[in-house]
């Protein structure tokens, strides 16, 4: 019995081998990529949906909270050639509520490993 086993086992590995080789990777769709507005406004439903550009004006402050002691903004937030401008003023983002969903497409990709 014991030598029937192996050479069992072996046909076995074989056949899941020969059947996996033989699959086709199918080409994909647009439905395979993008969800449907359907799907986009079911999953967004508990909240609301920002462009990048609308979720600037609505969180983002003039200078943001640099004067704030319990939340100091970053080292070099103000360039002194620039003084009016601040960086990283996306500071009024509330911590509960509803969600937050920004909608939009990547139009870069990180091949060369500095995005």
């Amino acid at each position: 019995m014991k030598a029937i086993k192996y050479p069992l086992y072996i046909v076995l590995f074989g056949l899941v081998l020969v059947w996996m080789t033989s699959c086709e990777a199918r080409k994909l769709t647009e439905d395979d990529v993008f969800l449907s507005e359907d799907q986009v406004s079911k999953f967004t439903e508990d909240g609301t949906v920002y462009t990048l550009n609308d979720f600037l004006d609505t969180f983002m402050t003039e200078e943001g909270s640099y004067h704030n002691d319990t939340t100091p903004y970053r080292d070099r937030a103000n360039d002194s050639k620039f003084p009016n401008i601040w960086l990283f003023s996306v500071d009024t983002i509330p911590s509960s509520g509803p969600g937050i969903y920004i909608r939009g497409r990547v139009t870069t990709d990180d091949f060369a490993g500095n995005f």
